[in-house]
């Protein structure tokens, strides 16, 4: 299984940002495989001139909520392993 970083992976093509304003950086992939909340999100149509490459999702969950996801849906180590 290939490890992924991740805390700001370089090829993130998404930025959801929790209550509070903290942003991270996912993978799209990542995020619609573990919640079919972000599957439908990401499989509506968007304009040829839409958003931005990295798209800021806003999430109503606090940072901490937000990155314990992130922590367990990403494969590989974890911080809280080592």
């Amino acid at each position: 299984m290939v490890a992924f970083q991740w805390q700001n992976p370089p090829d993130a093509d998404t930025t959801p940002r929790a209550s509070g304003g903290k942003q991270f950086h996912a993978h799209k992939l990542v995020l619609s495989l573990a919640s079919p909340v972000f599957r439908d999100m990401f499989s509506v149509p968007q304009p040829p001139d839409g958003p931005p490459k990295t798209p800021i999702i806003d999430v109503d969950d606090p940072p901490d909520a937000l990155e314990t996801f992130l922590q367990i849906i990403y494969p590989g180590p974890y911080p809280f392993h080592q």
